[in-house]
């Protein structure tokens, strides 16, 4: 696993962080995180919340991501974003598709978690306060996705799924295939319940730091299971290594007790 930087690369912007690669920037792939900072929302969403569906008013949201397609030169009106339902369905984002919830919650593509596509000028985006945000790119066929994987979706291997529909709709071959970890809640922070933790244990396995009653979940090292098992190269895979719930630079929902905005994770075919 290799670390990546969050950092700014536009002169001038002190909120939109991207990080980049050879590869990416050979094959014109652009890959984004936000921070909280840099928008218009007040408290508790203040202020780059660019989440519709968590109670702030829908006007500043839309300036919010305003703010952001316009930094990263990208067209609002093509932002592409689903319902995030914390499963673990997965959909191919064709020309009927785009668009869908750039401006409107209620048109977002419903009952999803992970999009894909291999069109141009399409960027795709997932909203987290504490779940992980994973993008994945394959350089080589220019296909990309996005993923929320909370621990519903973690669970039921929303990365693997991912990677697979990389293979079988686009021909991908796993090895080309790069991932880049966001900032999200990490064993520092995500305390839980022993049986509850079991279960992740049980079946991927973790390694659990566990203390009398409660352990704490590493559901960063569960998607990299995934991603590993279904091909992806270690030294491929990427992590910000930043933990939402221990920098308030972020959103987080568990330090923010459930009223917070969202930061993006976003990815474009340029």
């Amino acid at each position: 696993m290799v670390p990546f930087d969050i950092k700014c690369e536009k002169k001038g912007s002190n909120f939109i962080y991207l990080t980049s690669s050879e590869l990416l920037n050979k094959s014109s792939i652009l890959i984004a995180f936000s921070k909280r900072h840099g928008g218009k929302s007040k408290s508790p969403y203040d202020s780059l919340n660019l989440a519709l569906h968590v109670g702030d008013k829908e006007e500043v949201v839309i300036e919010n991501r305003e703010i952001l397609c316009s930094n990263l030169v990208i067209d609002m009106h093509r932002l592409t974003t689903c319902e995030q339902v914390h499963g673990s369905n997965v959909v191919v984002v064709d020309e009927s598709l785009v668009g869908r919830g750039s401006l409107f919650q209620q048109e977002a593509i419903l009952q999803t978690d992970a999009l894909i596509t291999n069109i141009k000028d399409v960027p795709l985006a997932v909203f987290c306060a504490d779940c992980v945000p994973i993008l994945i790119v394959d350089p080589v066929k220019r296909v990309v996705g996005v993923v929320h994987a909370g621990w519903r979706g973690t669970y039921a291997e929303i990365s693997r799924r991912v990677v697979q529909r990389f293979v079988d709709k686009f021909g991908s071959s796993p090895k080309n295939i790069l991932s880049f970890i966001g900032p999200h809640i990490r064993d520092c922070c995500y305390r839980v319940g022993q049986l509850f933790a079991q279960k992740f244990e049980d079946k991927f396995p973790l390694k659990l730091d566990t203390h009398p009653g409660e352990s704490y979940l590493n559901l960063e090292e569960a998607n990299i299971k995934q991603l590993i098992k279904s091909g992806v190269q270690p030294g491929n895979i990427n992590s910000a290594h930043s933990c939402t719930s221990c920098n308030p630079n972020f959103f987080s929902y568990r330090r923010d007790k459930g009223v917070t905005g969202r930061q993006c994770a976003l990815v474009v075919i340029k």
